[in-house]
């Protein structure tokens, strides 16, 4: 500990008498009597008087209890932890203790060191009495901390009477200070995820908790709601989780702390239909292949195309095919590789985890026509319609076009088969060039077979092949 720093004594008979008091050597004995020294808090202008908002004012009297001694005076050895409070200033209290003696103060290790006295003329009082006015702030965060007298020896902190005895006293530390400032609160983060069946998803977590509290403890408090219609949930929801509707739902907790401090914190479950696929918007229509993003999905799906106009089969209007297991291929000239997909007649499911673009053949996919694709988890009964995500639709070129999709045949759509064919840089990809046979392979090579089909359809050809087969 720092020397105390001792301030000049004014020029007084009670000077004199009073430092003798303070540089006196202090005899181990049996004192006559041992009042109390202890820290009487301000409540701070709160309701409950232990409770103080951040960087809020903190004030203590230094009060000493009655004793059977009138009381000229005193030393103060205080600790206090400087990461909670930080020290603003340590004055005399008032009448009878008007003598500031000696001041001392350590912030970085929280120590004051303060002597107290009477004026010349004054009169001491048989304890009961406020000698000091300690004042702090509040440091950010919220630890849980007091005041105490100190020093380790018991002799730092004592009394001195009218004739400048030494009087030992009952030290003491203040009670805890608590504090209304924010609570943590644990809750469970944001999450979309996918319904299974009947527009609903079984959503679990792990109950929110409160990791510390200013004030104390803290009560929980968990509440949800049903954004779209503002139906409320059953408070057990809230904390654990349950069966989720499609929509937003919104959960929150409300922590309330020993001084009736509140803190909130929320989050949102977003349940989606069976996560739909959707569409690139800078990738080109073709004649022979439907590309598509599959979406990201949770749980396990099926993507069921259905030829909504086949051009040139009408017959083929309404069928159902579903996506086939997936199998990588080499769709540009320069080697890039790709996600490719046949046709079948039974459903295949698979956890899509990748944002890939997925190519759809089989011969169901005829030029100038209309497909619309839609995603169902396993499980769910395939005949409801409500079980089915959004749908995307996506059109097929015309026959020949592989530039443009307007139907106008130019010789730059030959010269772009022609391009991949001789694996031209910066050619048209694969799944655009390919147009034939009737059921084209991604495996297969663009070869002069295609460069003849784009010819013969600029030629005003009609599509030559069998299209849509049939299912058992």
């Amino acid at each position: 500990m720092k020397p105390l720093r001792r301030i000049p004594w004014r020029c007084s008979l009670f000077g004199v008498v009073f430092l003798s008091a303070w540089t006196m050597t202090v005899h181990a004995g049996e004192p006559s009597d041992t009042p109390t020294l202890e820290f009487l808090v301000e409540s701070g202008g709160l309701s409950d008087p232990g409770c103080f908002e951040s960087d809020q004012f903190v004030f203590f009297r230094v009060h000493v209890g009655p004793a059977t001694r009138i009381i000229n005076g005193g030393q103060f050895v205080i600790e206090y932890d400087p990461a909670c409070l930080d020290f603003v200033s340590i004055s005399p209290a008032g009448p009878p203790y008007l003598l500031e003696v000696f001041q001392s103060v350590d912030e970085a290790a929280g120590v004051i060191v303060y002597g107290i006295g009477i004026l010349l003329g004054g009169a001491g009082v048989p304890g009961d009495a406020d000698m000091a006015v300690l004042t702090f702030t509040k440091v950010g965060g919220c630890p849980a901390c007091d005041v105490c007298f100190g020093g380790g020896n018991p002799f730092n902190t004592y009394l001195v009477d009218t004739v400048g005895q030494a009087v030992l006293v009952v030290p003491s530390c203040s009670d805890p200070l608590r504090w209304s400032g924010p609570s943590t609160i644990v809750t469970p983060p944001d999450m979309t995820v996918n319904a299974t069946c009947a527009f609903m998803a079984e959503v679990e977590w792990e109950a929110p908790s409160v990791s510390s509290a200013c004030g104390g403890s803290a009560q929980l408090t968990c509440s949800g709601e049903y954004v779209h219609t503002g139906a409320e949930y059953p408070p057990e929801v809230a904390l654990h989780g349950g069966d989720l509707p499609v929509g937003i739902s919104t959960f929150c907790c409300l922590a309330t702390n020993d001084c009736g401090g509140e803190t909130e914190s929320c989050w949102t479950i977003q349940v989606l239909l069976a996560a739909p696929p959707h569409i690139e918007a800078t990738e080109p229509t073709k004649n022979r292949y439907l590309s598509f993003n599959p979406g990201i999905s949770v749980h396990p799906r099926a993507l069921r195309v259905t030829v909504v106009d086949a051009q040139g089969f009408p017959n083929s209007s309404g069928a159902i095919r579903w996506v086939g297991p997936p199998l990588l291929f080499e769709n540009t000239t320069a080697g890039d590789m790709a996600l490719g997909a046949g046709l079948q007649c039974t459903p295949y499911y698979q956890v899509w985890d990748s944002e890939q673009l997925l190519h759809i053949y089989g011969s169901e996919v005829v030029p100038g026509s209309v497909y619309q694709v839609d995603a169902i988890v396993a499980n769910c009964d395939r005949n409801y319609w409500y079980n089915y995500s959004e749908p995307i639709v996506i059109p097929t070129a015309p026959w020949g076009d592989i530039i443009g999709t307007s139907g106008d045949l130019t010789f730059s759509d030959i010269v772009a088969v022609t391009d991949y064919y001789r694996d031209a840089p910066n050619a048209p990809s694969k799944t655009q060039t390919q147009l034939q046979p009737n059921v084209p392979a991604p495996a297969q090579q663009v070869s002069f077979s295609d460069v003849s089909q784009a010819v013969n359809a600029f030629r005003g050809f009609v599509y030559p092949f069998a299209g849509p087969g049939q299912c058992p």
